[in-house]
């Protein structure tokens, strides 16, 4: 859970990267 630490504007961002290298 790295977006965790991570600012609130890139939250988005990063679950939408984490979707991509889970698949």
């Amino acid at each position: 859970m790295q977006l965790l630490h991570c600012s609130d504007k890139m939250i988005w961002y990063n679950l939408c990267v984490i979707c991509r290298t889970a698949n």
